[in-house]
């Protein structure tokens, strides 16, 4: 993507997995972003530091194109921060550049494993309330957080530049279809993809807003529930690189 001001992404949860891929992506195509962690600093580091060698954008004297922030999504405060930070970051403070987001990639989301067709093992709730904060609350909180930066680029004047920002949401196939790792996981993705609806409604036509639900992805899930391979087709199927989609197929 060539422009004479590259597009600003913030990627949540951005330092692995989807997050990493889709960052690694954005750099390729000449976005500067800002990735979001948790707590694994070496790890966010060092994507920075490969963000910036593939990256085809040409240097510039002073200007940030890669930044790595740690901030809880589980927290409305950390996500407001987060958000400032990252503005901060890509269009100081008393600088002559707008301050603005193009593109929020609200990739956070939580699960703990749970047999899917055991009632009494998706009783607990600690579960249900985390998985509410992290699969709904959070995207609620940074759309929030987000908006007037992302809506920066409309000029409500008449003959002004209507440029929208896009907010994208990771959601689930599980919010689809009920699967997945609990029921909790699934339910509060269901509630995921109805606030994306919602939240395109109240947005509109300042932000355009959208949800991907991918099945099971080769990354960090894989790690955590490979023996799920025999039993759930996956949506995407992420090669180990972070190239891109390595199989495609569907099972709805």
């Amino acid at each position: 993507m060539s422009s004479p001001r590259p597009p600003i992404a913030l990627i949540t949860a951005g330092s692995a997995g989807l997050g990493a891929c889709v960052a690694e992506l954005f750099a390729r195509n000449g976005m500067r972003v800002v990735i979001n962690y948790a707590s694994n600093i070496q790890r966010a580091e060092e994507l920075v530091s490969k963000l910036k060698s593939i990256s085809t954008l040409p240097p510039a004297e002073g200007r940030v194109d890669y930044h790595a922030i740690k901030a809880d999504l589980a927290s409305r405060t950390d996500v407001e921060r987060l958000v400032e930070e990252a503005v901060d970051a890509m269009s100081p403070p008393g600088g002559d550049a707008k301050r603005r987001l193009d593109v929020v990639f609200s990739n956070g989301g939580w699960t703990h494993m749970r047999d899917l067709y055991d009632l009494e093992d998706n009783m607990v709730d600690e579960d249900w309330d985390r998985c509410f904060t992290m699969n709904v609350k959070s995207h609620l909180w940074l759309m929030h957080a987000a908006k007037p930066y992302l809506s920066a680029g409309w000029d409500d004047e008449e003959g002004g530049a209507h440029e929208s920002g896009c907010f994208v949401t990771t959601a689930s196939l599980a919010g689809v279809k009920v699967s997945g790792s609990s029921l909790a996981y699934a339910v509060t993705k269901a509630a995921h993809l109805h606030l994306a609806k919602a939240l395109a409604m109240l947005a509109a036509p300042k932000v355009r807003v959208n949800s991907v639900s991918p099945g099971l992805l080769l990354t960090v899930s894989q790690a955590l529930c490979p023996a799920s391979l025999e039993k759930e087709k996956p949506l995407f199927l992420f090669s180990p690189g972070g190239d891109g989609p390595l199989l495609t197929w569907f099972d709805i």
